[in-house]
């Protein structure tokens, strides 16, 4: 849904930004070009990264995917307060910048 908000998100900032590995989200963004939803293009500005663009294909697809995430978040909140439902996005919140804090200072050891 990232892309949907901001296309042309430089791939690192997708990775950091969605808290996955840059080597996880090479392969992932590399799978979803190859099927053509999105295309990288070298960063204007650095010519060792990419920014990431959703293609046609992906842009007509906006809406199911949007409608399939409310009906699936309605079934995982389904009997959860507003309350207990924002203690939860910040506990996962917390958890997902423990795991990247844990994950960098693996890196900067290695």
């Amino acid at each position: 849904m990232m892309l949907y908000n901001k296309d042309g998100v430089n791939q690192e900032t997708l990775s950091e930004t969605l808290h996955i590995d840059k080597a996880t989200s090479a392969r992932a963004i590399k799978k979803l070009e190859e099927q053509g939803f999105v295309t990288r293009i070298r960063d204007a500005n650095d010519r060792r990264n990419y920014n990431v663009f959703l293609t046609e294909k992906a842009k007509k697809l906006k809406p199911k995917i949007r409608e399939m995430l409310r009906n699936w978040t309605k079934i995982l909140l389904k009997d959860i307060s507003k309350e207990d439902e924002e203690k939860l996005f910040n506990l996962l919140e917390k958890i997902a910048q423990n795991a990247t804090e844990y994950h960098s200072t693996e890196e900067n050891n290695d």
